[in-house]
């Protein structure tokens, strides 16, 4: 009964389904940050150039560690193991 609590996320065990699952992900991020400008970043278009592109890269992280399924790890987390 509680055999899904046991298994990594994401719970589809579908290609096609984990890539709708993370191109969700990231489309949320991306509008989340492009719409709502949150901490300052409406400066961002004068400074860095397009701002689309920075909310563009940031969504893609959403998008690529849901469909590694959580096999990325950070240099440091591995340091500290």
């Amino acid at each position: 009964m509680f055999d899904w609590l046991f298994q990594p996320f994401p719970l589809e065990r579908s290609f096609k389904k984990k890539i709708k699952s993370a191109a969700l992900g990231g489309v949320v991020v991306f509008l989340a940050i492009f719409l709502l400008r949150p901490f300052g970043a409406s400066g961002y278009d004068d400074q860095f150039g397009s701002f689309a592109l920075l909310c563009f890269q940031y969504g893609f992280v959403p998008f690529f560690t849901t469909l590694s399924g959580g096999k990325v790890q950070s240099p440091f987390l591995l340091s500290l193991s």
